[in-house]
C-alpha cells in the first residue's frame, strides 16, 4: 500500500523490454528519472536526480536491493555513493520508485527518493538473451531457476563488452546473481541471495578545448588511464507469517568493494597540448548489517515497526602516479561508520479516494 502521488511500481515486461545500456538508463526509460553519466566507466557512480536534488554520484536517491541498502557511507567521492550497476537486468522481479523521503523504512539517503528492487524467487527453466549494438557491443546473459513445493531459486550470469565511441575507451563488465528459497514450515522460509559484479574500462582522457573545437576526438591524454572495480554482497533473510496478519521479516548481510581508478588530468588552462598528471583512487571496503521489522496487514491499512544496524569501514588512497607507477601521496585514509535506526510506518485508507500516511524515524549515527 503505497501513496499514489508519491510512489510508481514498474512492471518486468516494462524492465525487461526497456532498451536500456545501463541499471540508470533502465530507470531513465522506465521511471522517468534524470540522469548525468560520469564517463569513467560501468563502476564509476552516474548522478541520478529527483524531485530537483542533483544526487551527486546518485547519493541523495537511496537504492535497495531485496531488502539491503546499496548506497556507499565513507566515500571519497560522496556521502551515499551508489553504482546501480549491481542490478541484474533479467532477474529484476520489480521495481518501486518513491519521490522524496515520504517512507520511514528507508532512512539514511533517501533525502530525494528510494529505488526499492525486488528479485526474482523461483522460475522453471532457462531463458538466455544475446545482444549486440554500435561500438562493438556484446552482451549475454543466462538465467535458470527451479519451482518446488518447498523450494526454489534463480541463478544467473552476464557479461558485457563494449570498445567504446574514442579510443582507449572499452569496457568490461561481468554480474553473477543468486537466490535461494527453502520453506522450513508452514509459516517460515529462509531466503539467501548473493550478488557479484566486476568491471574494468579504459578512459581515453581529456580533450583540450582546442581539439575539441577542431573536431579531434581521437587524441588519447594517456594510455595507461583506466580502472575496475570489484563489489560482493551475501544476504540471509527470514520470514514468519503469523496469525491475524502479522509478518516478521529479518535479514543480515555483508558486504565487500574495491576501486581502483588512474585518471590524467588537463594541464592548467585547457587550452594547449600536454599531458597533464596522473593521479590513482583507491578505495577497500566491507560492511555488516541487519534489519527486522514487524508487519501487520488488515482490511483498511497497515503497521510497520522496526530496526535496523549497519557497519561500514573504507581504506581510501589519493596518490599522484606516473603512469600508474606511485609517486607521492595526497590522501591516505581510513574510516568508517556505525548506525542503527528505529522506524514505524503505517497506511490507513479513510475511504474509496482517501488514503492516510504517517510515519516516524530516528536514526543514530558515529563515525
Amino acid at each position: 500500500r503505497h501513496d499514489a502521488a508519491s510512489s510508481l511500481s514498474l512492471s518486468p515486461r516494462a524492465l525487461r523490454f526497456a532498451p536500456a545500456l545501463n541499471g540508470y538508463d533502465r530507470l531513465r526509460l522506465t521511471a522517468g528519472l534524470e540522469l548525468h553519466d560520469q564517463g569513467q566507466g560501468p563502476g564509476f557512480a552516474s548522478n541520478a536526480s529527483l524531485r530537483g536534488f542533483s544526487s551527486d554520484h546518485s547519493a541523495d536517491l537511496a537504492l535497495w536491493i531485496d531488502g539491503v541498502p546499496i548506497n556507499e557511507p565513507a566515500n571519497g567521492h560522496a556521502e551515499g555513493y551508489s553504482d546501480w550497476s549491481l542490478m541484474f537486468p533479467m532477474a529484476i522481479r520489480s521495481i518501486e520508485v518513491f519521490k522524496g523521503p515520504t517512507s520511514a523504512l528507508y532512512g539514511n539517503f533517501a533525502l530525494a527518493g528510494v529505488v526499492n528492487v525486488r528479485t526474482l524467487e523461483r522460475m522453471r527453466g532457462t531463458e538466455a538473451e544475446i545482444q549486440g549494438g554500435a561500438y562493438g557491443r556484446f552482451e549475454a546473459t543466462l538465467l535458470s531457476g527451479w519451482d518446488r513445493e518447498r523450494s526454489g531459486g534463480v541463478v544467473g550470469l552476464r557479461g558485457l563488452r563494449e570498445n567504446g565511441w574514442r579510443p582507449n575507451s572499452g569496457y568490461q563488465l561481468g554480474q553473477g546473481h543468486a537466490r535461494i528459497v527453502r520453506d522450513l514450515s508452514t509459516s517460515t522460509a529462509l531466503d539467501a541471495g548473493v550478488e557479484l559484479y566486476a568491471a574494468g574500462w579504459d578512459s581515453p582522457g581529456f580533450l583540450t578545448t582546442d581539439q575539441v573545437a577542431a573536431g579531434d576526438f581521437d587524441r588519447v591524454s594517456n594510455p595507461t588511464d583506466g580502472g575496475f572495480k570489484h563489489r560482493a554482497q551475501e544476504r540471509v533473510s527470514l520470514r514468519v507469517l503469523g496469525r491475524q496478519g502479522l509478518v516478521w521479516r529479518s535479514t543480515i548481510f555483508a558486504t565487500q568493494g574495491r576501486w581502483q581508478l588512474f585518471l590524467t588530468t588537463p594541464p592548467e588552462g585547457g587550452t594547449t597540448e600536454g599531458s597533464g598528471s596522473q593521479v590513482e583512487e583507491e578505495d577497500r571496503r566491507y560492511g555488516l548489517g541487519g534489519t527486522s521489522a514487524v508487519t501487520w496487514v488488515g482490511n483498511r491499512g497497515e503497521l510497520t515497526l522496526g530496526a535496523e544496524g549497519r557497519l561500514d569501514h573504507s581504506d581510501y588512497q589519493n596518490w599522484f602516479v606516473t603512469n600508474r607507477v606511485r609517486d607521492s601521496a595526497q590522501d591516505l585514509v581510513s574510516s568508517g561508520q556505525g548506525a542503527g535506526a528505529l522506524f514505524a510506518q503505517s497506511t490507513i485508507d479513510l475511504g474509496s479516494y482517501l488514503r492516510l500516511n504517517l510515519g516516524g524515524r530516528l536514526d543514530v549515527r558515529r563515525a
